[in-house]
């Protein structure tokens, strides 16, 4: 843990852990406190393709990201937070995919980067060619 943060000088473990479905294969990640035996719950990462191996790197704060191919085109960011144990999360699409993956990679200056991924709206994750969920209100007459 570093300076000025909570438990400042302990330490922190994080793991990452695949289990294999009949559905495909989902990514985890686990965080759990070595000196006190604290664990975090897992993490549930999204499915993840065999193909492309997940990517990790550390900021300076010690926190983790990971960066994974959910499917051919699509990518996932997550970030935990090494001393609230909170997680976050972005899709991602490949800015070109001639060129190869995306990849996650750590500045001269420490920091995480990501390139050749463009982050994807939430308004791209939504269908909008899927029907529109009928409401209750709109069964037909007489029934």
């Amino acid at each position: 843990m570093p300076e000025g943060r909570p438990a400042a000088g302990s330490y922190r473990t994080f793991s990452l852990v695949s289990q294999r479905r009949p559905n495909g294969i989902f990514l985890y990640a686990k965080l759990e406190e070595k000196e006190t035996g604290a664990r975090f719950p897992a993490y549930p990462l999204g499915r993840m393709l065999s193909a492309m191996p997940p990517q990790t790197q550390i900021d300076p704060e010690n926190n983790l990201y990971i960066f994974h191919a959910a499917s051919d085109s699509s990518y996932l960011l997550s970030q935990i937070d090494v001393a609230t144990g909170r997680m976050g999360q972005a899709a991602y699409r490949s800015v070109n995919q001639r060129k190869g993956r995306p990849s996650l990679r750590k500045n001269p200056d420490g920091l995480v980067a990501l390139s050749g991924a463009i982050r994807v709206d939430d308004q791209e994750l939504v269908d909008s060619n899927a029907p529109a969920r009928a409401k209750i209100t709109d069964r037909p007459a007489g029934f």
